[in-house]
């Protein structure tokens, strides 16, 4: 599992919290592209480790997907 510290809180990468959606969603990088309004390039540099996608992005993959945004990441205590 990856996770990432940020201030002491630790949170699970991106690209595995929307994997994870996706799965459950049975939704591919391209269907999720064309939901949130996005290019498939877009979907695919949110989901690198590492990546650090915009709010603006994020929202836009909220939106699409109907997922409020706090669950694009995970919180770890």
């Amino acid at each position: 599992m990856c996770i990432i510290t940020f201030y002491g809180k630790q949170y699970l990468s991106m690209k595995i919290l929307l994997s994870k959606i996706m799965y459950e969603h049975n939704l591919s990088i391209r269907q999720v592209a064309l939901i949130c309004g996005l290019s498939p390039a877009t979907i695919q540099k949110v989901m690198k480790e590492g990546s650090n996608p915009t709010i603006r992005t994020l929202a836009m993959i909220s939106k699409g997907l109907k997922v409020p945004i706090t669950d694009l990441f995970d919180l770890e205590e």
